[in-house]
This record gives structure tokens, sequence and C-alpha cells, in this order.
């Protein structure tokens, strides 16, 4: 799978891209099983197709690579700064998301973030629950992010286990499944020792076709 964003660049990794590609692999037909591995920038992920009709992705190993700041609306906020083959900056906050105004880009300093980063905006709602929202890069904001909910619950657990962001790993006190809520829907990150699990619905809402000399002719420029 290869992914790109919104303004032509290459993303590392898609968290909800995955899970819609497996969709449309086994809608279409073109894997006989419900679960196998999807080649990513980012190196091999493991999906698979759940009873209930969502799909799982194995996210990789969360790196925790410690404190980073971003402007935002012209505040600086503090966040945890984590990769999941593409970078993030998890923001936990204690005000509603929606207060947040992501419609410009955070500001980012180049030093702790020299690719850019996604940016997400976070609250724990409840025990193992949180909102979110994300500016991601490349696309601007948008209604859902895998690796950002993924990071979120990463900086959540490791904010509840009353950890220091000093570490390189989630503490195994904070293994578990989160439920992330987005503008698009709902998520669930199971942290299982060093691994990730993103779980959520994925559902193909239209389909179209390239032109083959439209294709050849992008390809030649």
């Amino acid at each position: 799978m290869d992914y790109r964003n919104a303004d032509g660049s290459a993303a590392e990794m898609c968290g909800n891209g995955i899970r819609v590609f497996a969709r449309y692999l086994l809608d279409h037909g073109l894997v006989r099983d419900l679960a196998f591995t999807v080649a990513t920038r980012s190196g091999p992920r493991r999906v698979r197709a759940e009873p209930d009709g969502s799909i799982t992705a194995e996210m990789g190993i969360p790196a925790i690579l410690g404190t980073g700041r971003a402007v935002i609306g012209g505040r600086e906020y503090a966040g945890l700064r984590i990769s999941l083959g593409n970078p993030h900056l998890a923001v936990l906050t204690g005000r509603p998301v929606g207060d947040f105004d992501l419609s410009a880009a955070p500001l980012l300093d180049p030093a702790e973030f020299p690719a850019g980063a996604n940016v997400e905006v976070a609250r724990i709602t409840g025990e193992r629950h949180a909102e979110m929202r994300v500016y991601e890069r490349g696309s601007g904001p948008t209604r859902s992010c895998g690796t950002g909910a993924v990071a979120v619950a990463v900086a959540a657990a490791v904010a509840s286990a009353g950890a220091g962001p000093d570490l390189a790993a989630v503490p195994e006190t904070a293994n578990g499944t989160w439920t992330v809520d987005v503008p698009g829907g709902r998520l669930a990150v199971t942290l299982v020792g060093t691994a990730s699990l993103l779980t959520g619905p994925a559902v193909i809402v239209a389909d179209g076709e390239l032109d083959d000399a439209w294709l050849a002719g992008a390809e030649s420029r």
C-alpha cells in the first residue's frame, strides 16, 4: 500500500487507510484469507477482518520520543512526540477538543520535527476513553487519523499511569484498550506490551476508475 496526502506528498503509514485498503481487497476477492499482511513504507502490517465487519490493523511499536511543543491558534502547547512510522505530537488538554482552532497548520519546531508531524489535541473523557481532533501533515484538519488515535491512546496511557515522558515505550501497567472518539466516529486502540492494534469500521462509500490515457500522461510528467 502506498498512501498520498491531499497535497500529493507521501505518508509513511495511514492507520485508517490500511483498514479501508483491506476492506477493498476483501470486497473484491483479491485476498483469500480474513487475515493478511500489507507492505507499507513503515514496514509490513498485519490486518484482519472481525466477525462484526470491522477491521483490525497491527500498528507496530509506538516509539515515545519525549516532549515537544506546538503553537495552535497563537498559543503554545506541550505534548508527547510519538512515532508510529510517521511522526505525531499528541497534546493532552483539559478543554473540549472542539475549542481548538485547527483551521491553520500548528507551528512546530523543525529541530523536533524535521519532516513535520500530525498534531492531535485530545482530552481524556473517562476510563480508557478519550476524544481527539487532528491536523494531518500534508492534508490539514481531517475527520479521523488512525495512527493519530494510537498516538493519543499512548499519550493518555502514559499520563494515566503517572509515567514521565522519558520512557521509550508504554509501561506494562498501561496496557489495555482505549476508546478514541474522533469527528468521523469511534476507534478502539489496544496497547499490548510493545505492540498496538487499531480497530474500527471500514466501509467503501464510493468507487471510480482511472482513465488509462490520463494515468499515462500523469506518469510522464
